[in-house]
């Protein structure tokens, strides 16, 4: 049992001897010692019991103390880490910002040049509409002298009729009617009488050739069929 406990018979014997001594210097019985001592190591495993607590709590306090100092720094990690994304948001929001002035500045520019586009358009169109407008007046110009010239050749072709009265009536054919050689009388005589007054300056045209025409065209017209 002694060696279970970790102590020898020697030092049973030597610790006996000293408790004897001292139960006689102080006058007192050995079973009122004994009990003292026994008072005395309770108290003891109690202390021990106290120092094994504060023991485990200084161990807790180290690792809450070793926590609350992580915890610090992971604190001030995420505090440089939240400086770091206000910086950024004021990098971008300052980027953001210049790029909208840009884009603004841009729009702008598009606008006008689409103001300007759409004006030169409208331009474009009104002179192209007047240019059309003038080549339609030309085809439509050019269709009234085609016209004129179809009715000019429907007219010579109507013409050819009289031409042919005009034959019959140089060979002396009595089948020509009045009114035909009253047309056809009308018609020469203003024809040459255009043509004598086209060269008036000619002094070699008697001047009373082209009164006497005048005067039977008069008198052709004064005639009542």
């Amino acid at each position: 049992m002694l060696s279970g406990i970790g102590m020898s018979l020697e030092y049973l014997s030597a610790f006996a001897q000293r408790f004897k001594i001292i139960a006689q210097r102080h006058g007192v019985k050995s079973e009122f010692l004994c009990g003292r001592l026994v008072d005395e190591l309770e108290q003891l495993d109690e202390g021990l019991g106290l120092e094994t607590i504060i023991k485990v709590k200084k161990q807790e306090l180290r690792r809450i103390e070793d926590t609350v100092l992580k915890t610090k720094e992971e604190s001030e990690a995420i505090s440089s880490t939240n400086e770091e994304l206000r910086q950024e948001r004021s990098s971008l929001r300052a980027a953001l910002l210049e790029e909208r002035r840009h884009i603004t500045k841009d729009i702008r520019a598009i606008n006008t040049t689409a103001r300007s586009m759409i004006t030169k358009l409208k331009q474009d169109l009104g002179t192209g509409v007047r240019e059309s407008v003038i080549e339609v007046n030309k085809l439509r110009n050019q269709a009234l002298r085609l016209g004129k010239e179809l009715g000019q050749f429907n007219e010579m072709i109507e013409s050819n009729k009289w031409l042919k009265g005009l034959q019959a009536l140089v060979k002396g054919d009595e089948e020509v009617e009045p009114d035909q050689v009253r047309v056809i009388g009308i018609t020469v005589m203003q024809a040459i009488l255009s043509w004598l007054n086209q060269r008036s300056e000619d002094s070699s045209i008697p001047y009373s050739l082209r009164l006497s025409i005048s005067n039977l065209i008069g008198e052709l017209e004064k005639w009542k069929l």
